[in-house]
């Protein structure tokens, strides 16, 4: 029996959503999905987004997410790519985040993620 065969678009999807994705917590998946953290992981650049997210975020640019992105309260995150933020947010360029970091140096997340996700981000395998 041929097995049946995935795109390498869903396969992504499936692999952000298995990462990021918590039943419990606010937003659903694609809206979680959109406000990964963790932005050195190769996937980053081509997670689903909702066809409503902001259009800094989906230009995926990095010198355009807001300076403290990755250190937002999850509510937070999700709250901005749902479109519901602030002012502030929505449609402006935010500073690059790169004199903080590095790339390589391990973050402490304030956004709950998974087992996987967390032994990615700590070098391991995912």
């Amino acid at each position: 029996m041929r097995a049946r065969s995935v795109s390498p678009r869903q396969a992504i999807a499936r692999k952000c959503k298995d990462c990021t994705y918590d039943t419990e917590a606010a937003g659903n998946w694609r809206q979680q999905t959109g406000a990964c953290p963790i932005v050195n992981c190769p996937l980053w650049m081509f997670r689903p987004l909702q066809s409503n997210a902001p259009t800094w975020l989906v230009a995926r640019d990095l010198s355009r997410l807001p300076g403290d992105w990755r250190s937002l309260a999850q509510l937070e995150a999700v709250s901005i790519v749902a479109g519901k933020a602030p002012n502030g947010y929505e449609g402006t360029p935010f500073p690059d985040n790169a004199t903080t970091d590095d790339g390589c140096t391990p973050v402490v997340y304030v956004m709950p993620v998974n087992e996987a996700c967390q032994r990615y981000s700590e070098g391991g395998a995912g």
